[in-house]
């Protein structure tokens, strides 16, 4: 990264400040301070660069400032005549999708509890070998085969279930028809 882009990535911690993880209590907490990200996004916006940070080249050329879609990042191109081809990004998008959690159970199974004498199957070998858990494999937990247990928890026991939308501040800058409109 360029230092003249670590104005972006620093207010972006500002008001997206990196997830908390999880706790057994706890699911993973997620925040963003939106009306902080308009008034940086405001900040950036009401005082775009007119030249490359990087060549000294004025931004006169189409398209030399964008907002990305997906991202909603706001970033300058050098583009145009001599112009060095670098970009900067000059505001970090927010997410204004938050995950839901639930609380599931963790799957657990105690290979130790076959006897030292008991003879297991070799397929069961080979799995414990390499840390594959077999589909009819009981949860000691809650009863469930390991097919049927939910997956994609963290280690806490915590899934994402949906997403909560959040909804965007009513003076958040736009980006329409090659400009930023309020």
């Amino acid at each position: 990264m360029y230092a003249i882009q670590a104005p972006a990535f620093d207010a972006a911690v500002t008001y997206q400040p990196p997830t908390t993880n999880s706790t057994p209590d706890h699911p993973p907490v997620h925040t963003v301070n939106l009306e902080a990200a308009c008034e940086a996004k405001k900040k950036i916006v009401h005082n775009l660069p007119t030249k490359c940070e990087h060549c000294d080249t004025p931004f006169n050329a189409p398209n030399c400032i964008v907002e990305l879609v997906k991202t909603g990042d706001v970033m300058a191109y050098c583009r145009g005549q001599g112009s060095c081809g670098r970009s900067q990004v000059l505001f970090v998008g927010v997410k204004t999708s938050i995950p839901r959690y639930r609380k599931v159970c963790v799957f657990k199974h105690n290979i130790s509890c076959y006897e030292p004498n008991e003879a297991i199957s070799l397929p069961s070998n080979i799995y414990a070998l390499h840390g594959i858990t077999p589909h009819e494999t009981i949860c000691d937990t809650c009863g469930q085969r390991y097919d049927a247990h939910p997956t994609g928890y963290d280690h806490n026991g915590w899934l994402e279930d949906g997403f909560d939308q959040l909804e965007l501040p009513a003076d958040w800058p736009v980006f329409r028809d090659g400009k930023f409109v309020p």
